[in-house]
């Protein structure tokens, strides 16, 4: 985002204070389906193949 016309650069990881912890703003979430099949419960990874990061309430990115 350095070069982006809308947004001033963002400030480098060394100002963000020592407790502060990358597991506070960072998750990796799944997406399954289910059915019960032959009496027994089925289950699927939904694949999601997604060019968007939403951070937060206000900045979201939107790939090519």
């Amino acid at each position: 985002l350095s070069g982006s016309l809308t947004h001033p650069p963002l400030p480098p990881l060394s100002v963000l204070p020592v407790d502060d912890l990358w597991i506070n703003y960072f998750s990796v979430c799944g997406l399954r389906t289910h059915v019960e099949l032959n009496g027994r419960l089925v289950t699927e990874l939904i694949y999601v193949h997604s060019k968007m990061l939403i951070a937060d309430d206000n900045t979201v990115i939107i790939g090519e």
